[in-house]
């Protein structure tokens, strides 16, 4: 459910125009308003006039979504969330096995005992059916194959962390206690640490960050009795990440922490506290895997409120970089040919994302200005074969803010785009294929619980999308690295399923727009270091991890 924002405007600030330039883009027409009226789930201008940033030229508008929540069966108060519940989390994967991508909602926090984190029947087209399975209460969630038998395994995390086996078709085992907290989670994330083939799981909270090592039949243990493996963590986990970060063939973890380092666009304010980020780089010692942290030399220290993460070329030159969701001003964190990092928002024209609205200016009240950006998705949204980026907004309480959406040129500059939605307050924020059309469309939950569906009504081509089933590496693929290759040679890589999300995840796959240059060839490095090429085609590809036997894929 969209709803409309109480009080003053809650915009994100002047509106990006490339790499280079500072002034606000120019305001495109409206669409008509007869044709708006008659699309199911559009906003009425006056819906959204306290949406949008008094005082500043509006954004261009640009029609990618519309809300589709009531119509695919979710409705509020179709799943209820645990009572004083206010952090749920979602997860979409194919539970049942039948091709299309389902959903996993938390309950929330349940200090009642009544709640239960539900699963969601997809029948191909963006309609759900709640399943009567009554899973494990808790906030955050993750769907991911555990034991490599093609079915996806559940773990839901709160004060316990608990895994349910998945059976296929729809079905899941017991719950199986794998740690305890001392508050509830905030983040799950999944990969091979280890590099035996089995997924490993980083658990983020409260001060507290677990990596429980995958010892295989599901049996997942704490690392740091296993591993040469210690960190203490400097803030509250809400996202971690785990991909190969110096490309040396082994997966690294990098962690996000927040601890109240509020940055009004110049740096953190003064007296914060010292949440950072810690680049957990493995090697071996003594014969086992060894972690140590790489964040100062790689250059991603530095205090900051971190949220959500993702990862990809977000700048054009052919190598990863990091995009960090904060309270106050997100970081556009590019890679160099060295292979450390520089903070480069405000060269691309990011440095506006802090402000919650127009009376900012002058941040006298921190806590009142401050943007808060959390779980974030990178794709393309438009189809014009360039990644977007859409960023979840929300404070602590129920007041909303308007979600970032920026629209990429490919090159590094993004614009501010109006979308025509209501605000909403948003947490997790998935990207995924619900509706079987090739393109992708967007799963939220609110600070109140409430799921929110929004379709992608681009029309735009299908993408061209890999799904990988590992045979020495794990079996969704999770940390290769998939290069799509273009007709004019560009490269674009993408990690599968790094992570990188606040309470939930998005499916296992990797996507690439089509526009006028689209990915011919596929170039993936698996986690067990085999190569493999593939052509490019429209729609989903699955491609089996090579044998020994087998050059070149």
């Amino acid at each position: 459910m969209l709803v409309s924002c109480s009080g003053g405007p809650t915009s994100g600030g002047p509106t990006s125009g490339g790499p280079t330039s500072d002034a606000p883009a120019p305001t495109a027409p409206r669409p008509d308003a007869a044709r708006d009226a008659a699309v199911p789930g559009a906003s009425s201008p006056a819906s959204r006039a306290s949406c949008l940033q008094a005082g500043v030229t509006a954004p261009p508008f640009r029609r990618w979504f519309q809300d589709e929540t009531t119509r695919a069966g979710v409705a509020p108060g179709a799943i209820a969330p645990a009572p004083g519940a206010l952090w749920r989390g979602v997860a979409a994967g194919d539970v049942d096995g039948d091709g299309d991508l389902d959903l996993v909602v938390a309950s929330g926090h349940d200090a009642s005992g009544r709640g239960a984190t539900r699963w969601l029947a997809n029948d191909g087209a963006m309609r759900f059916t709640v399943s009567d399975a009554a899973l494990s209460a808790g906030q955050a969630v993750l769907l991911a194959d555990f034991d490599n038998d093609g079915d996806l395994d559940l773990v839901v995390g709160d004060t316990a962390v608990v895994l349910h086996e998945g059976l296929g078709a729809g079905r899941f085992g017991a719950p199986v206690r794998l740690a305890t907290l001392t508050r509830p989670a905030l983040s799950l994330s999944a990969g091979d640490l280890d590099g035996d083939g089995r997924l490993d799981l980083a658990v983020g909270g409260e001060q507290e960050l677990l990596v429980l090592a995958n010892t295989g039949g599901l049996a997942l243990r704490d690392a740091s009795t296993r591993w040469s493996f210690a960190l203490e963590p400097r803030g509250h986990v809400h996202s971690s990440m785990i991909f190969d970060i110096d490309e040396d063939g082994a997966l690294d973890l990098f962690v996000n922490f927040d601890f109240d380092a509020i940055d009004a666009g110049e740096g953190p304010a003064p007296g914060a506290m010292g949440g950072d980020a810690a680049m957990l780089r493995r090697g071996e010692r003594d014969g086992r895997p060894h972690f140590e942290d790489h964040a100062r030399r790689l250059g991603l220290f530095g205090p900051r409120a971190g949220m959500g993460l993702s990862l990809g070329d977000l700048d054009g030159d052919g190598d990863l970089d990091l995009y960090l969701s904060n309270i106050g001003r997100n970081h556009l964190l590019l890679r160099g040919a060295d292979g450390t990092f520089t903070e480069s928002s405000d060269r691309f024209n990011l440095g506006f994302t802090w402000r919650a609205d127009a009376t900012c200016a002058d941040p006298t009240n921190l806590r009142r200005c401050m943007k808060f950006s959390w779980m974030q998705q990178r794709a393309d949204f438009d189809g014009d074969g360039h990644d977007d980026l859409a960023v979840a907004s929300a404070r602590f309480t129920q007041e909303t803010q308007l979600p970032l959406f920026l629209q990429g040129d490919g090159r590094g500059g993004y614009q501010r785009i109006d979308p025509n939605l209501d605000c909403f307050s948003a947490r997790t924020l998935i990207a995924a294929d619900l509706d079987g059309d090739g393109d992708p469309d967007l799963v939220s939950t609110s600070v109140l619980g409430e799921l929110l569906l929004l379709r992608n009504v681009t029309e735009s081509a299908p993408r061209r999308c890999v799904r990988l089933r590992g045979v020495e590496s794990n079996r969704e693929g999770r940390g290769a690295l998939i290069t799509g290759v273009s007709a004019s040679g560009r490269r674009l890589p993408k990690v599968m399923a790094p992570g990188g999300g606040v309470l939930g995840d998005g499916p296992a796959s990797v996507c690439f727009g089509v526009g006028a240059d689209p990915v011919v060839r596929y170039e993936v490095r698996w986690p067990s270091g085999r190569q493999q090429t593939a052509v490019a085609e429209d729609g989903t590809v699955t491609l089996q991890e090579p044998d020994s036997n087998t050059p070149n894929g």
